[in-house]
């Protein structure tokens, strides 16, 4: 099972942000996130994974990705056992995104998809939410970007504050 969160700036986040939060696809401007982590009974191990891309559906939403997750099925690679969702952020726009993260491998060579953000083209970082500190520090979210600690900062307004708003789990 897994679990998300939204989460959204105190500062500037509006109701209509909110509200537009649970689309799939919302477009907010960077004050409220969705945030999925780990899997659900969709897809839950790497035999299901490699199932599921098999009858040409997908996991990952991107068409590019999943061009290469085809390719690389029909050159011998195989799915590990890495896999689920995760939030990935942007450096550069301080946005937050909810991706499929999944490993390839065959032999020594191993495949992770790069996402890329919808709003300036860089290349998404995966990052990890330290969300037992959440509750201690004054609002403030520590994320672990590429092995270094960092604060959460809206990518509207540059706000270091934010509300967990609703939790859930999903199957």
């Amino acid at each position: 099972m897994g679990e998300g969160y939204l989460i959204g700036c105190n500062k500037c986040a509006t109701k209509k942000d909110i509200d537009n939060a649970y689309t799939k696809h919302s477009n907010n401007s960077g004050n409220i996130f969705n945030i999925s982590i780990g899997v659900g009974m969709q897809c839950f191990c790497n035999e299901q994974l490699e199932e599921i891309y098999k009858n040409n559906d997908t996991m990952t939403e991107d068409i590019n990705i999943d061009k290469i997750i085809h390719k690389n099925i029909n050159n011998g690679f195989k799915f590990t056992k890495y896999l689920g969702y995760n939030p990935y952020y942007c450096e550069n726009c301080k946005k937050l995104y909810n991706h499929f993260y999944l490993e390839m491998k065959k032999d020594n060579k191993i495949y992770i998809p790069e996402y890329i953000c919808k709003k300036c083209s860089h290349v998404l970082k995966i990052i990890y939410i330290e969300w037992e500190k959440y509750y201690n520090e004054n609002k403030i979210i520590k994320i672990n970007l590429n092995g270094e600690d960092k604060i959460l900062l809206c990518g509207n307004c540059g706000n270091d504050q934010f509300i967990i708003m609703g939790y859930y789990n999903f199957d």
